[in-house]
């Protein structure tokens, strides 16, 4: 069943209020170890929950080529002395990424994908420790800290992020974190080595760190860190799309054109610009800024500085974007934001306490807590992705059969056996993957291609003419593969008289070139 975004995001709100009451009847304060041991264990939760969830993808065949294949094979081309950041495709990676060699030693000790699949959700559960004390430093109070690094972890997001292929962009909430923890404790040199480094993860937190910049310069005394995160976004900008690109890697960067900033005349610039305004005006941006704020019980709309200088950058970069993905926050583009909401919610809470403590409504701090937990649980339950929730949004219609889990575990036996369907026609896919000899050339899906890609020379769908072996699965199914062009692709095929035909279990097709100077294993 369908229902309006906004009708399930309002039961999320409706079950604010009997955690209120309960926080509003609890007195006793939490003592700082108990603090302590919920936030850690959460993380330690998080963590191991999130990496069995991947490595049951893995097996699954719910990771791609597009990018989970690109970043292996990047560090498997590495590792191998092939070059550095060079993927399966041929030519250099295309975004500007060196953070992603951090994991080089691990796949020059082992080299496997499995680094990947376990980094992910231990570096992004890693983020809440530092958010915890960060809070505890601004908030003086071990409940109250624990409460923002618990809404970071519940946040759909999260889920979204820890469950889709892999990114290093997985490592900004942590830096992040690092950098604000290092603010609370008045290490500005510290402060300015993670925000400065941030675009080292990926060319798109020159945003987040002109945003820190914005936000230096709003407080009394720290104006010259400001000036300092506001040159090192301007400098990592020019190097990166004057310098990287067309001198070093001699490559275009065409992500830079989802933003259109440019034309060849003044009038056409200005378009441009106007364009991507009015794309804060489409109906979808609402939802989406009530999907980001939900999760955190709208605590950062209380900190001025941390909604307009922190948040609303970050978020409104994938806004103004051209590309559809961005402006729904897809899979891996609400990176920056799962890293600098948490932090904006410690400043909103901090306000939250200091307007409480005005009005001498102190004993009121429980129920706002409370109901904050109770929201944070219900978006969880509601909104967290499922394993196999691939390219899935909600914002347009929340379907009920695509919710209801906790840690992304999901609660509908029909999704389990869904999960296990997927694993069955895996196992499938094996049996045919194994039987196609090494040194191939195979064009295949996104999702099939990555069974064969340490072994074969694979490409995506439709590839190059000719190839040893073309592969398909009805199972597995990528949102950038056109039908229409598929199915071009399989008639040609099957007209195709140099070519053999063959099927296997369900819907997997293969098509074996006769004339190729190999032999199929048996």
């Amino acid at each position: 069943m369908t229902v309006s975004y906004y009708i399930a995001a309002a039961a999320a709100v409706a079950a604010a209020v009997p955690f209120a009451a309960v926080g509003y009847a609890v007195r006793r304060p939490l003592p700082e170890r108990a603090a302590r041991a919920v936030v850690f264990g959460a993380t330690a939760a998080f963590a191991l929950v999130y990496w069995a969830l991947g490595m049951l993808k893995y097996r699954a065949d719910l990771f791609g080529l597009w990018d989970f294949g690109i970043y292996d094979s990047m560090l498997h081309i590495a590792a191998q002395g092939g070059g550095l950041l060079r993927d399966f495709r041929g030519g250099a990676f295309d975004h500007f990424s060196p953070a992603a060699l951090l994991l080089l030693p691990g796949y020059l000790l082992w080299d496997s994908p499995h680094w990947l699949i376990a980094f992910q959700p231990f570096a992004m559960a890693a983020a809440a420790i530092p958010l915890y004390f960060a809070g505890l430093r601004l908030l003086r109070n071990p409940a109250y800290a624990a409460l923002p690094p618990l809404l970071y972890l519940f946040n759909p997001y999260f889920a979204r992020l820890a469950l889709f292929d892999f990114h290093i962009e997985c490592l900004f909430p942590l830096w992040f974190a690092l950098g604000f923890l290092a603010w609370t404790r008045h290490r500005m040199r510290w402060f300015l080595f993670w925000m400065l480094t941030l675009p080292l993860l990926k060319e798109d937190f020159v945003i987040p760190l002109g945003a820190a910049g914005l936000w230096m310069l709003s407080l009394h005394g720290k104006r010259r860190a400001g000036v300092l995160c506001l040159a090192g976004a301007l400098f990592w900008t020019f190097f990166i799309l004057k310098i990287h690109f067309p001198l070093l890697v001699r490559a275009d960067y065409w992500h830079y054109g989802r933003y259109e900033l440019f034309a060849p005349t003044l009038s056409g610039t200005l378009a441009n610009f106007g364009a991507m305004l009015a794309r804060l005006v489409q109906p979808h941006v609402p939802a989406v800024l009530l999907s980001v704020l939900l999760p955190f019980a709208f605590l950062p709309l209380l900190s001025w500085r941390g909604m307009i200088l922190l948040v609303l950058p970050t978020l409104g970069i994938q806004l103004v974007s051209a590309f559809d993905q961005q402006q729904l926050l897809f899979s891996h583009y609400a990176s920056a934001l799962v890293g600098v909401l948490p932090a904006a919610t410690i400043l909103g809470l901090r306000q939250l306490r200091i307007l409480l403590r005005k009005k001498k409504l102190t004993r009121y701090t429980g129920a706002a807590a409370g109901a904050a937990l109770g929201i944070m649980l219900a978006a969880h339950i509601l909104f967290a992705d499922l394993p196999q929730n691939r390219y899935y949004i909600h914002l347009a219609g929340y379907d009920t059969a695509r919710g209801g889990s906790l840690l992304s575990i999901p609660f509908s036996a029909e999704r389990r056996a869904e999960l296990k369907g997927k694993l069955r026609n895996a196992a499938e896919l094996k049996r045919v993957t194994d039987r196609i000899p090494d040194n191939a050339t195979v064009v295949a899906q996104n999702e099939t291609g990555l069974k064969l890609l340490r072994r074969c020379r694979v490409f995506n769908v439709p590839g190059p003419e000719k190839a040893d072996f073309y592969l398909f699965d009805r199972e597995n199914f990528h949102r950038y593969e056109s039908p229409e062009e598929l199915n071009a692709l399989l008639m040609r095929l099957l007209r195709d008289p140099s070519y053999r035909f063959e099927r296997y279990g369900k819907g997997i097709l293969l098509f074996r070139k006769i004339s190729a100077p190999v032999r199929m294993k048996r």
